[in-house]
C-alpha cells in the first residue's frame, strides 16, 4: 500500500524542448561565442601557472634575464588576454539575456487574446520567474 501511495505523486508537465529550442535559435550564435570565450577564457587562465615553472627554471638554474622578462611579458599578456574573454563572455551573456527575454515577451504577446501589452508583460514576468517557483517547490 505504501509503495502504491508513493507512486501517485504528482509529476511535473513535461519541458517542450521544442519551444525552449525555438526561442533559443535566435541567440545560438551568440550562446556559441559565450561558451568559445569562457572555454577560451579558461585554456589562457593555464598559460601564467605554466609559463610561471619556466621562469623559475630560467632564473634559477640557468640565470637567464632575457627569457625571463619574455617570459614575464607572456604572462602578463594571457592574464590581460583571460580577462578581456572573460569581460567579452559576460557582454555576450547580457546580449543573450537580453534577447532572450524580449523574445519570451513577444511569444507571450503572441499568444495574449486580448493584446494588451500590459497583459503580456506580466505573463512574460511570470514565465521569467517560473524556474524560481518550481525550486521552491522542490525544496519543499
Amino acid at each position: 500500500m505504501i509503495r502504491r501511495q508513493a507512486q501517485r505523486v504528482d509529476r511535473p508537465e513535461p519541458i517542450p524542448w521544442r519551444r525552449v529550442f525555438g526561442l533559443l535559435r535566435p541567440i545560438r550564435g551568440g550562446l556559441v561565442a559565450m561558451v568559445a570565450l569562457s572555454v577560451g577564457g579558461v585554456l589562457v587562465g593555464l598559460v601564467p601557472a605554466l609559463a610561471l615553472g619556466v621562469l623559475v627554471n630560467a632564473l634559477v638554474e640557468y640565470g637567464d634575464k632575457h627569457e625571463a622578462v619574455l617570459l614575464a611579458i607572456l604572462i602578463a599578456g594571457a592574464v590581460v588576454l583571460e580577462a578581456a574573454c572573460y569581460i567579452a563572455s559576460d557582454g555576450l551573456y547580457a546580449r543573450n539575456a537580453g534577447r532572450l527575454y524580449r523574445n519570451l515577451r513577444l511569444s507571450t504577446s503572441e499568444m495574449n487574446r486580448d493584446g494588451s501589452p500590459l497583459a503580456s508583460a506580466r505573463a512574460a514576468e511570470r514565465l521569467r520567474t517560473a524556474p524560481s517557483n518550481i525550486e521552491s517547490r522542490r525544496l519543499r
